[in-house]
């Protein structure tokens, strides 16, 4: 075995392990961008739901006895 290609393999991993890191670093980029825009989404719906339970809980009962019947 040539003297230079025991450095030239551990080269070659090292190289291989840092772009599978950048890889890895992007990728983690991408779904942190895709968990914040869902939060939000989520955060908005839960304000949405929190409007109607105010202006449900507003109407006098018989109102609001009708109004959970209807959603069923």
């Amino acid at each position: 075995m040539n003297k230079h290609t025991l450095p030239t393999w551990i080269g070659k991993y090292h190289r291989a392990n840092q772009e599978e890191e950048k890889v890895g670093e992007e990728h983690l980029y991408d779904e942190l961008k895709r968990l914040r825009k869902e939060n939000a989404r989520l955060k908005e719906e839960r304000d949405i739901l929190k409007t109607v339970i105010v202006a449900v809980n507003t109407l006098p009962n018989s109102t609001r006895r009708l109004s959970a019947i209807m959603a069923l």
